[in-house]
């Protein structure tokens, strides 16, 4: 059996986000670690092992000595059921895609790297983002406290195109009543 007919070695990690949100991914560990974790950002309505180039990418980086870690955002797949823990209880919460509230990657982002430092012991960290994964991965880098040596887009999304062709002259109109959406605090 050839190296790419199958996943490399990993193991099912688990983070909460700071508002208690239950998320899954894979942490692929190198032999000889570099002090630098390569953490990917799945794209909307993709999950932590898809798209198919996940695993290809986790044997290469960890072959060159990289951690890698890819985990799940609130808008995995086109709906799925969150963990939403409360102390020792949990609920189930609705969530994926076609529920997704945008500014939310950044606590999941937060978690997914906080986790990677601690599991690994790495120091610098390297977001990779596909599709809107790398809206995520550039909106965190802007917005967050929390700091990232670097960032890889691969096939971003251009979601304000897409509206901009959808919508045509009513686009105007749509982005003046999100942006009073957002004013008032109702996403």
């Amino acid at each position: 059996m050839a190296d790419h007919d199958f996943s490399p070695p990993a193991r099912l990690v688990r983070t909460r986000t700071t508002d208690e949100i239950e998320l899954e991914g894979s942490l692929f560990e190198a032999e000889a670690s570099k002090s630098t974790i390569v953490i990917f950002i799945h794209g909307m309505f993709e999950n932590y092992h898809l798209p198919l180039f996940v695993d290809p990418l986790a044997s290469a980086l960890t072959a060159a000595g990289f951690p890698f870690l890819s985990g799940n955002t609130r808008a995995q797949d086109y709906h799925y059921f969150h963990r939403k823990w409360e102390g020792s209880e949990f609920s189930w919460e609705l969530g994926g895609g076609s529920y997704e509230v945008f500014s939310n990657c950044l606590p999941d982002l937060r978690a997914w790297i906080t986790l990677g430092r601690e599991a690994t012991g790495s120091e610098n960290v390297v977001l990779v983002g596909h599709s809107h994964g790398a809206l995520k991965a550039a909106f965190f880098a802007s917005r967050s406290a929390t700091s990232v040596g670097g960032i890889a887009l691969l096939g971003p999304s251009d979601d304000v195109g897409m509206q901009r062709t959808r919508l045509a002259d009513r686009f105007s109109e749509a982005l003046e009543v999100a942006r009073n959406l957002v004013d008032e605090g109702r996403q």
